[in-house]
């Protein structure tokens, strides 16, 4: 089908608004049972001397392809109730527009989609209607009167037949979005404790780590047997159990591993991988008497 180009605009000789918001809105008709892409968009401001008494303020040209609910989020402190944001899918074009100085011309401060992207096929739709508004937002409460405003827009449209279901299924998620846009909040707060890699101490604190020992009194408590004597030093099953402990306690990442422990001593956290289940989960049951087999496999009890 062929690109329609569309030429709308929007004029205010006079309106006033007592809380602070003028909304305009101008309804452009398309073809039905269609999907229609932006091909290309231009809005410009005809009069960039329009007048407004509100010591502040602030003004939005808006496109878009449902009617538009204005949001629950703030410009300012006192400039409630702002248009929906550009991300969301029904917002075609979106700008800003400043008056720097009483008495000087306004501009338009920015644009989405910018010049460059406004220039190329950007959206699609299937709603048949395109809405153009004019929102001023002023503070909440005060009366606003807006003069002389005019406004043009320049939109390139090519339409393509699409199947009745496309069409049906397409408006239905439109519509679903622009009432959605009302009240959604996107994104999520993440303490920069909590971000992945933030606080990864390989690459805070690099060399080597100390480690804790099981006991530094001397030479024969040393987990590695340095001493010149058979002997060793033995440990019972409870004091076992109490390194086990001591050796899964978490520690910070830049302190030595395992647990400095009054009674045991440093605690290497190494030492779990090499303890016996008996130590780790404890007494089944006490003086369980020892397994002896058969030499055909049966399992003999003996006292």
């Amino acid at each position: 089908m062929a690109i329609h180009e569309i030429r709308e605009s929007i004029s205010i000789p006079a309106m006033k608004a007592a809380d602070g918001l003028i909304y305009v809105e101008r309804v452009i008709n398309l073809q039905r049972g269609v999907v229609h892409t932006i091909n290309a968009i231009d809005v410009y401001l005809d009069n960039p001397y329009f007048t407004c008494d509100a010591e502040e303020f602030t003004m939005q040209v808006v496109l878009s392809s449902q009617p538009m609910l204005l949001t629950s989020e703030t410009i300012k402190p006192a400039f409630v109730n702002d248009v929906p944001n550009a991300g969301v899918d029904t917002i075609l074009y979106k700008n800003q527009i400043q008056v720097a100085t009483r008495g000087l011309p306004a501009e338009i401060k920015a644009e989405f989609p910018n010049n460059f992207l406004g220039s190329m096929p950007t959206f699609s739709w299937y709603t048949p209607r395109i809405y153009m508004y004019v929102v001023l937002h002023a503070p909440s409460g005060q009366e606003v009167s807006l003069s002389n405003f005019r406004c043009s827009a320049y939109i390139a449209v090519d339409s393509k037949r699409a199947s009745y279901m496309s069409v049906m299924l397409g408006t239905i998620r439109e519509r679903s979005i622009a009432q959605i846009a009302k009240i959604s909040s996107l994104g999520r707060v993440i303490p920069q404790s909590r971000i992945t890699g933030q606080t990864f101490p390989m690459y805070l604190y690099g060399g080597a780590r100390t480690q804790f020992m099981m006991s530094a009194n001397s030479l024969a408590d040393f987990y590695t047997q340095l001493a010149p004597q058979d002997s060793e030093k033995m440990l019972t099953t409870a004091q076992q159990r109490d390194f086990m402990k001591a050796a899964r306690t978490m520690v910070g990442f830049d302190d030595a591993f395992g647990e400095q422990s009054a009674t045991l001593g440093g605690v290497p956290d190494w030492i779990r991988l090499f303890a016996l289940q008996g130590v780790i989960s404890g007494a089944v049951r006490e003086q369980w008497p020892p397994l002896k087999y058969d030499d055909n496999g049966n399992v003999r009890m003996l006292p």
